[in-house]
């Protein structure tokens, strides 16, 4: 038994092994950092297509996508500034760290962009859950140093010993899979398929996409929205205590590096803070957002300071503003920005 259960384990050993060579002579240089998201190759590759006409960039979740209107912003900003700023929305739902930060560095080492400015969200941490176990967008971004930021993160979380465990789980079953490579020459061909298309479909006006207002809500989904806004109040009375917590030091490693990335290529690079739905996500993201200076940050979370953007008639849903709630918000953030210039 002791013999077989040896082979057996030698046997797991050496197709990694094979595996890790294939991933590193073959995948990692055929594959581009972006391969597992269809969604932000197609803005990519729109980007790329048209790089001399931008020279700001949105990158984040569906906050982003659906919230911030480029053409707004230029207006505001060329109208109050002596800097001319064109800019474009990579926003893509669920696109949180440390996934949308392997994008912005895969973007500014990969491609040859003449940015001004980047705007990414500093979003809650984003999990993964047994649904998304298999899914190579759950995958492609874990690098070696995004599986110290997952890790890291789980463990400081305010999660119970159960829910990190189980995340934990997912994480490593995920990893062995992307290792052993998994359907992954199924993706490769796939990606290679899709390599330079562009799914107009996926980004709309400048990659902005407005959502129209619902026609009701329903009293769940209004609770959730008063949740939201009570997750906000109650965070930024603590701000002061939970700013002092410790912080997922892997995360804001990884800040840290593309803001030297980004000031290498002279890129003025800010961190936006939008509204979170639950206080635990403020309290995860507090002592992040302490560690970096003023100028590098905007957040547009605060109910008593943003109220309108917490009225129900510009929502779509708890998560996200209807196109009146865009406008609104893409203002404020233009004003934020004003300041920071």
């Amino acid at each position: 038994m002791k013999i077989l259960t040896f082979k057996i384990f030698a046997l797991l050993v050496l197709v990694a092994i094979c595996n890790l060579f294939l991933n590193f002579f073959f995948y990692n240089k055929k594959l581009s950092g972006y391969w597992g998201n269809q969604s932000i190759l197609s803005k990519k590759n729109f980007l790329i297509k048209h790089e001399a006409e931008f020279n700001t960039l949105f990158i984040g979740s569906s906050k982003t996508k659906y919230q911030v209107d480029p053409v707004l912003f230029d207006s505001i900003i060329n109208a109050s500034n002596t800097q001319k700023i064109h800019s474009y929305n990579i926003g893509v739902e669920s696109m949180m760290p440390p996934e949308s930060f392997h994008f912005y560095e895969k973007l500014l080492k990969d491609e040859s962009l003449h940015l001004k400015n980047v705007i990414i969200e500093l979003d809650f941490f984003r999990n993964e859950d047994t649904e998304n176990l298999f899914n190579w967008r759950s995958l492609y971004w874990i690098t070696t140093d995004n599986y110290k930021i997952y890790t890291s993160g789980l463990l400081h979380s305010h999660y119970t010993l159960y829910t990190k465990a189980k995340y934990l789980t997912i994480l490593n079953l995920m990893t062995a899979t992307r290792i052993y490579n998994f359907g992954k020459f199924n993706e490769y061909v796939q990606f290679k398929k899709n390599e330079f298309s562009i799914d107009t479909s996926l980004m709309g006006s400048n990659g902005f996409i407005a959502l129209a207002h619902p026609k009701s809500f329903n009293s769940s989904q209004l609770s959730k929205m008063t949740e939201v806004k009570n997750a906000s109040i109650v965070a930024f009375s603590k701000f002061k205590e939970w700013s002092e917590e410790k912080r997922n030091q892997a995360l804001f490693t990884s800040i840290e590096q593309i803001r030297e990335i980004s000031a290498r290529r002279n890129v003025n690079l800010i961190f936006l803070m939008p509204i979170q739905w639950k206080s635990v996500q403020y309290r995860e993201l507090f002592p992040i957002l302490k560690g970096i200076p003023d100028k590098s940050k905007i957040v547009i979370a605060d109910y008593n300071k943003f109220k309108p953007l917490f009225d129900v008639n510009i929502a779509y849903d708890h998560a996200h503003l209807d196109s009146v709630g865009a406008r609104v918000y893409t203002r404020d953030l233009a004003h934020e920005f004003l300041k920071k210039n």
